[in-house]
């Protein structure tokens, strides 16, 4: 009987394998996709959270210099009364420099004559935050806004014909906008 040896260029016969008892290597592939989905599931979760965390801090500090605007306009416009009070047929104009935006984003500021009694209000982001700011005044209120980042002039006339005494907001050497009622 003569014995055949294998040369390199014999080929193996093919065989079908089933493969579905074998596990060899496959937890590590398993593993390490797991993890990396998982981790990728996380750091979705913490970022959506720390936007959520920015969005917040962000809207308390449009409300909180909107507010120290408006304090600083109403207190303006309190003392352009006491100063129009001091005599009679007394005029007085007080300037206010606004800063030009509020934490990123225009505003406005509107003197107001409510229900409640006049107020200053500071409208940020087109109406999402309104800081109202109640003044004191005998005068008349004229409805007016001014646009933030401008001089405003607080003027305070008194007619000595009628005896009447008329108090609004404008931006500086300019004429007062006046709100239309809708």
């Amino acid at each position: 009987m003569t014995q055949r040896t294998r040369s390199s260029n014999d080929q193996q016969p093919t065989t079908s394998r089933n493969f579905t008892g074998d596990e060899r290597a496959a937890s590590f592939n398993v593993g390490y996709i797991s993890a990396v989905g998982i981790t990728t599931v996380l750091l979705i979760g913490l970022i959506i959270g720390v936007g959520a965390v920015l969005d917040s801090q962000q809207d308390r500090a449009v409300g909180h210099q909107a507010e120290v605007i408006g304090d600083q306009a109403a207190a303006g416009v309190m003392a352009t009364d006491r100063l129009g009070d001091v005599g009679d047929g007394t005029n007085a104009t007080v300037t206010r420099d606004l800063p030009s935006e509020v934490v990123g984003t225009p505003y406005h500021v509107r003197l107001v004559d409510t229900a409640d009694g006049p107020q200053i209000e500071v409208d940020a982001v087109n109406g999402k935050y309104v800081a109202e700011i109640p003044i004191r005044t005998d005068a008349d209120v004229k409805e007016t806004t001014v646009t933030g980042g401008m001089t405003m002039e607080i003027v305070h006339e008194y007619d000595p014909e009628t005896g009447e005494r008329e108090i609004w907001i404008q931006p500086e050497d300019q004429s007062p906008i006046t709100i239309e009622e809708e």
